[in-house]
């Protein structure tokens, strides 16, 4: 019995030690990361129109008139 109860608590020492060995590991490599790569700032989305929306009507109208003419 005594034997069971001494395993255990050894058991449980060497889980717990890895865990917090394992949080440390972490938190140290995250400093790293955080250090040698900043978080970049987004560049703000511009208010300008882009030619998308003429993109997207040039494909609509396209796919309209393959469409209508039979070869597909």
């Amino acid at each position: 019995m005594s034997a069971g109860i001494t395993l255990m608590i050894v058991g449980m020492t060497v889980v717990f030690s890895f865990l917090v060995v394992q949080v440390l590991a972490t938190m140290f490599m995250s400093a790293i990361v955080t250090r040698l790569l900043p978080e970049v700032e987004p560049e703000p989305a511009s208010n300008h129109p882009t030619d998308d929306n003429n993109r997207i009507a040039v494909a609509i109208a396209a796919a309209f008139k393959i469409r209508n003419s039979g070869e597909c």
